[in-house]
């Protein structure tokens, strides 16, 4: 199946616009919980790029690589 026949069909479905909205929501706020929680500018960048292709993989791995210091950065 031709990736790009497929993304248009699914754009056309109500379901397939709310699964790609909130995908891209969510994408969206994590990427700038990135650039909140990490000091470099470069390093978020690095972390952004991935993140367009391997959303919630991305998220959990950054998650658990960074997890003592991204609970004392939402705690205070």
């Amino acid at each position: 199946e031709n990736l790009f026949k497929t993304i248009k069909t699914m754009l056309g479905l109500h379901w397939g616009r709310q699964i790609g909205t909130d995908l891209y929501i969510g994408l969206t706020l994590f990427i700038i919980f990135i650039f909140a929680h990490q000091d470099s500018v470069l390093v978020s960048v690095l972390w952004a790029i991935p993140a367009l292709y391997f959303v919630n993989l991305t998220s959990l791995l950054y998650l658990a690589l960074h997890y003592d210091s991204v609970v004392s950065f939402l705690v205070g």
